[in-house]
């Protein structure tokens, strides 16, 4: 089932993770900085590697988060792509990412972004692999996909005036996610920390 955004691209699925599943992918061998082509270090001694890799994770999800930040704060699109760029597995970088392009009106990439966030978050499959998910994971993936789909574009609304087009834009989605999300009969967590004072 292809989840759509909702509105010009209305989505219901998402997770704000933290980029755990990042650590785990920096950690791999040759997965360092510098695109994973040169050694993480000259030693042979695995707990050295392991120590430069973590390093270097740890590195990388810290600019990340400056970037998403950065972006965030000036509204710079251009800081979120990066941000994505350096941990391509976090779902949250691409939800923020297509809030950030619906606020300004970019509504076919901001629907990219958010797919992208959907299939790593699993809720749905990547395009040619139908019926890979069992039942199961795609509810928890819709979950977490309509979770971190509603901070996503609390965080970005919060950096608009109320009256400006792009915050309008942006909570006409968040009320509709809310809605949506709110009728998941499988949800196992609470809403009542999402604000809806400002939906009708």
């Amino acid at each position: 089932m292809k989840l759509r955004l909702l509105l010009p691209i209305a989505a219901s699925l998402a997770i704000l993770t933290a980029g755990c599943d990042e650590l785990d992918l920096l950690l791999e061998p040759g997965s360092g900085s510098g695109g994973g082509s040169a050694p993480l270090s000259s030693s042979s001694d695995p707990a050295i590697q392991a120590a430069g890799a973590s390093s270097g994770a740890v590195n990388k999800v810290q600019k990340a988060d400056a970037l998403l930040q950065k972006g965030l704060k000036e509204r710079d699109p251009g800081a979120l792509r990066d941000a994505v760029e350096l941990r391509p597995q976090d779902p949250s970088l691409r939800y923020h990412q297509g809030a950030m392009l619906l606020a300004i009106g970019n509504i076919s990439e901001a629907q990219r972004a958010f797919d992208e966030g959907a299939y790593l978050s699993k809720a749905m499959e990547p395009p040619g692999e139908e019926d890979t998910l069992t039942r199961e994971e795609k509810q928890r993936g819709r979950t977490e996909t309509s979770l971190g789909w509603l901070d996503a574009l609390a965080s970005t609304k919060a950096q608009f005036p109320a009256d400006s087009p792009e915050w309008q834009r942006l909570n006409k989605e968040y009320c509709v996610t809310l809605k949506l999300t709110k009728e998941f009969e499988y949800l196992t967590v609470s809403l009542q920390l999402y604000d809806n004072s400002t939906c009708k």
